[in-house]
């Protein structure tokens, strides 16, 4: 008898959107069981071991699913070169063995998709398109697909935030006159609009404001430079954090800025608005599929910092704005992002597949 799903995705314990969604939708899947791939913790970077670690992946992929006869198999890439080439294979194995397949592709490289559209979209049509279903986090990415030729289900679903956010009142928001805290959280790169956050922070203009920017990156030592040079007061790089010095960070913002130049859906964004945070970012991914401008905060196009400090300003002066959209967004991500009611989407997206 075939046994129900086989999830496929990188280590759960480790850093990384996709870790996080297959570690938190878990407990709340019945009868799927994992199997790593990608780059291990204890992997030494020698060629030799990472083609050896691929083959040995392959070679216990295939035993796996010849002794369980799985009747899905949920693979987990994002749209880049590795990923595709590991899971392919992967796709490959798992058709000929008679299972179904699920690709969910969680992040989307533009320069890879135009390179595929370039070279390479009969090959891709050839593997990929095995797929029964695919699942992607934004409509604009379900469109591509289907200008490629894809005629099989799509759906756009969401990351997902662990439930013991809402669950846990301490992790309620609480408003007061204390200092305005702003939080940027995301890896440090000049692509999530670090620099723009600073500047725009430093346009704030407002000694009782602090900015805490949180993680890690290329350009973390940057942007620490730039703030020193450029003379920004009050702001707190904590490099990357995670437990409960991250639950600290939301639960001391009253506002979550991100001004990024492009996302598929930034687990970040949807973890502020759990904690009851306004969020200011731009219409990038699958944020403007769900995202109500001045509802759940505010989306703009622009990229100038100018923009983004007006916008802060307006809630730093409206506290009852604040409490209001922080309520509407703790509900909207109660409602839409718990890893409970995402796990129970795609429990039903397996059931319609086996």
């Amino acid at each position: 008898m075939k046994k129900k799903a086989l999830l496929v995705c990188p280590e759960l314990h480790k850093q990384g959107g996709v870790s996080s969604y297959c570690r938190i939708s878990l407990p709340f899947l019945d009868k799927v069981e994992v199997f790593t791939v990608g780059t291990r913790s204890d992997e030494r970077s020698a060629l030799f071991g990472i083609a050896a670690r691929l083959i040995g992946d392959y070679w216990r992929f295939l035993r796996l699913v010849v002794s369980n006869r799985y009747r899905l198999v949920h693979l987990n890439p994002s749209l880049g070169f590795r990923a595709l080439m590991r899971d392919g294979i992967l796709i490959l194995i798992a058709k000929a063995l008679g299972s179904r397949v699920l690709v969910f592709i969680h992040g989307w490289d533009h320069d890879c998709e135009a390179r595929i559209r370039e070279k390479h979209l009969g090959l891709f049509r050839l593997v990929f398109f095995r797929a029964d279903t695919i699942i992607v986090l934004a409509g604009e990415f379900r469109d591509k697909l289907r200008e490629m030729g894809y005629t099989k289900p799509i759906h756009v679903e969401v990351t997902n935030v662990e439930t013991m956010i809402f669950e846990n009142p301490s992790y309620a928001r609480e408003y007061s006159d204390r200092t305005f805290n702003v939080l940027y959280l995301s890896r440090i790169e000049r692509e999530k609009g670090i620099y723009e956050a600073l500047d725009a922070f430093r346009l704030l203009g407002n000694p009782h404001s602090r900015l805490i920017v949180a993680g890690d990156g290329l350009e973390f030592a940057g942007a620490k430079r730039y703030a020193e040079v450029q003379g920004i007061e009050n702001v707190n790089f904590t490099g990357y954090i995670t437990g409960s010095a991250k639950h600290k960070a939301f639960l001391e913002a009253d506002v979550f800025l991100f001004p990024t130049y492009g996302e598929g859906l930034p687990i970040s964004v949807l973890e502020a608005m759990a904690y009851g945070l306004p969020v200011i970012t731009r219409p990038v991914g699958g944020i403007k599929d769900f995202f109500v401008n001045g509802t759940m905060g505010y989306l703009i196009e622009s990229k100038e910092p100018r923009d983004f400090a007006e916008l802060m300003g307006t809630l730093l002066r409206d506290p009852e704005s604040l409490e209001r959209i922080g309520t509407f967004n703790r509900n909207y991500a109660r409602e839409h992002f718990g890893a409970d009611r995402v796990a129970s989407r795609l429990q039903d997206i397996y059931g319609q597949l086996c």
